[in-house]
């Protein structure tokens, strides 16, 4: 190989490699403010979660994020409330959909 393709190659290879890294930093950007953006809508989830389930349903976060490359959604300390006294009946403590 030639020294001129050698530095060509090299040369491409950074800058590959730099626009996959501000790709990455972008994802991770667009998943953060996606994050704060569901969390706006917890209380909406909770209510139809309650219909579905007919049980008063808590959810304390809702994270966005990455299952290998697929995205998931993850809902954290998921509780079933007793419709009675509002009591835990069921603690859970990640749900996740991908």
């Amino acid at each position: 190989m030639s020294l001129k393709l050698v530095k060509k190659l090299h040369k491409i290879w950074r800058r590959l490699l730099g626009y996959g890294l501000i790709g990455v930093v972008i994802i991770m950007v667009v998943s953060y403010l996606l994050t704060l953006f569901c969390n706006r809508y917890k209380h909406d989830l909770e209510l139809k979660a309650s219909e579905l389930l007919h049980v008063p349903v808590s959810i304390a976060t809702i994270r966005l994020g990455w299952h290998g490359y697929h995205p998931a959604l993850s809902l954290r300390k998921v509780t079933l409330l007793s419709p009675l006294n509002h009591q835990a009946i069921v603690n859970i403590k990640k749900v996740q959909f991908s």
